[in-house]
């Protein structure tokens, strides 16, 4: 069985407590998705010798049901920059179906942190192209070869 884990937000060596699992995990939500913190699990994969580094991907803080097809890309690139080669949609829920359109879901208004990818959703019918530029993205950076070039400290994630 394999770990994956999420090793932000606790007061420990970041680098470290992101090499300890199988599968180091950031989010694209935690600290406003910046490049810096996504790097964190991303070069502890590296350190670490793991192959696959994953993000909780497409969350936004008061923004549901605002994505569009165009902004998932934008963000699916942005995680790959920092060397995520693994994106887990936020948002894919199991549906109820003796509710009401557009159907249960736990993050939507007042809460919204992120979109309710399902049929049910407007940008549906633009998923599947989404998912299939995404595959190639995470082949590509799953199958290459790490380069690290120089390294450098941010005593701030830690």
């Amino acid at each position: 069985m394999l770990a994956r884990i999420q090793a932000h937000g606790a007061s420990v060596d970041v680098l470290k407590a992101y090499g300890l699992p199988d599968i180091p995990e950031t989010e694209q939500f935690y600290a406003g998705g910046n490049a810096e913190f996504l790097k964190a699990a991303s070069s502890a994969a590296h350190v670490y010798g793991r192959r696959l580094v994953s993000a909780e991907s497409f969350v936004y803080a008061g923004k549901g049901y605002q994505s569009t097809p165009a902004s998932l890309e934008r963000d699916a690139n942005r995680l790959i920059a920092a060397g995520i080669n693994e994106i887990i949609y936020h948002g894919f829920l199991y549906v109820y179906m003796d509710r009401p359109e557009p159907d249960w879901f736990p993050f939507a208004p007042p809460v919204s942190f992120s979109d309710h990818f399902n049929p049910h959703n407007t940008i549906w019918a633009a998923v599947p192209r989404l998912n299939a530029y995404i595959t190639r993205l995470q082949y590509i950076s799953q199958n290459g070869r790490p380069e690290e070039r120089y390294g450098e400290y941010r005593p701030e994630l830690d």
